[in-house]
């Protein structure tokens, strides 16, 4: 199936937006005013939703800002234009757009960047049921629960208890389990559906954005905090897992 991508511009506009963006392996909906946008969105599944050298009203404004406020959005947001300045930069990132491109540039590049993000999104729901299932286990209190989620949810505890240590890795994770590595991993991959040190980096880094939405420490020391050495390998584990630099996230936060 092919994906679906709603385009917001200005009917001037949509011959350049198509042009840019035509692909074989998505399709476009043109929008032009805030209220079809809204009714479209609430009828259909889009990947996407793309402005093209659209002009941010009041109106257009309150409906990001309610939806990034609600969660409402979530689909990846790309912004095109020839024009794109530092206060424009910042104003869409408040309003949760942290994509930007500037034109000229050809369809191609548009259609990896579109797929790259899209293909980060459906990472980041298989992600939040990640999340959603250590959360049972953890609060699970029934005795009946399989030998599995027992082992996954002792582990969990420990990876909880040791995340600031930096040389907490798997092997100590399998030492203090009694179990071989092997097995390990095979019980985390069934429950789970990730490798124990995938888990590990993504506990580290939820911690993270936890910390950086308090804005009481600064990068370094929330780097230290979950177990980073090195600040600058910090920054890069962040920006690949959330999409934005730690320095990014805390802004707009």
């Amino acid at each position: 199936d092919k994906e679906l991508f709603l385009v917001f511009s200005d009917p001037s506009d949509y011959t350049a937006a198509n042009q840019v963006l035509e692909n074989n392996n998505h399709q476009l909906l043109f929008e032009n005013s805030v209220a079809n946008l809204n009714a479209a969105m609430k009828q259909i599944n889009f990947s996407a939703l793309v402005f093209y050298q659209a002009t941010f009203s009041k109106e257009l404004v309150h409906f990001l800002d309610a939806n990034k406020k609600s969660g409402g959005l979530k689909m990846p947001m790309i912004y095109i234009s020839e024009a794109i300045n530092y206060e424009l930069h910042e104003q869409l990132l408040e309003l949760g757009i942290d994509t930007l491109i500037q034109l000229p540039a050809n369809s191609s590049f548009f259609a990896k960047k579109i797929a790259s993000l899209i293909e980060r999104q459906k990472e980041a729901v298989q992600e939040s049921k990640m999340q959603q299932k250590i959360f049972e286990i953890l609060t699970e209190d029934d005795p009946l629960i399989t030998t599995n989620d027992k082992l996954v949810k002792k582990a969990l505890e420990i990876i909880k208890k040791e995340l600031q240590d930096p040389s907490f890795n798997v092997e100590i994770l399998v030492e203090n389990l009694g179990i071989s590595r092997v097995k390990c991993y095979r019980i985390f991959k069934e429950t789970l559906h990730q490798s124990p040190s995938d888990v590990i980096m993504s506990l580290r880094l939820q911690k993270a954005e936890l910390l950086l939405k308090t804005k009481k420490l600064n990068v370094s020391e929330i780097s230290f905090e979950c177990g980073y050495n090195d600040p600058k390998y910090f920054g890069r584990s962040f920006k690949k897992y959330f999409g934005k630099s730690p320095k990014e996230y805390k802004t707009i936060s």
